[in-house]
């Protein structure tokens, strides 16, 4: 969706509709193109971090291109050890 002006990651995720009821909404990742076009960066963020806790920062402002993923609870697969 395009975006008119200054926006954080919380209001996108807020225009979008919020989370669906299986959104894993601590496992939010914003992908964004590097400065030169080229390469990807993954910016991890967790919606309780932000909100409850002391997580501003990972309350970025979007960027044009930046696409962010939420993933599903089903799709969130815990590593071995």
């Amino acid at each position: 969706m395009p975006l008119k002006s200054k926006t954080t990651l919380l209001q996108a995720i807020t225009l979008a509709g919020g989370f669906t009821p299986l959104a894993a909404r601590n496992k939010i990742v914003v992908f964004r193109l590097g400065n030169d076009g080229q390469g990807l960066t993954k910016i991890k963020a967790s919606f309780d971090d932000i909100v409850l806790r002391d997580g501003m920062d990972q309350n970025v402002e979007l960027k044009p291109g930046d696409q962010i993923v939420v993933p599903s609870e089903t799709m969130v697969v815990i590593p071995r050890r």
